[in-house]
């Protein structure tokens, strides 16, 4: 059994919510979405993009 991971990369985060990258790219730059930078990384924590996808819903 595969180990959830806490940390997505960006790629990770746009194929869950089936966006492209740069679509995810836009929300990060508006702050949309948090970022966590570790080690040159940019990683999403899997709790504020459910935040995101709660907050996105109408």
């Amino acid at each position: 059994m595969k180990e959830i991971q806490r940390f997505l990369t960006v790629d990770e985060a746009a194929e869950i919510l089936r966006i492209s990258r740069q679509t995810l790219y836009r929300h990060l730059k508006n702050k949309d979405v948090r970022v966590t930078k570790i080690g040159g990384r940019t990683l999403i924590d899997r709790k504020d993009l459910e935040d995101f996808i709660e907050g996105s819903k109408k």
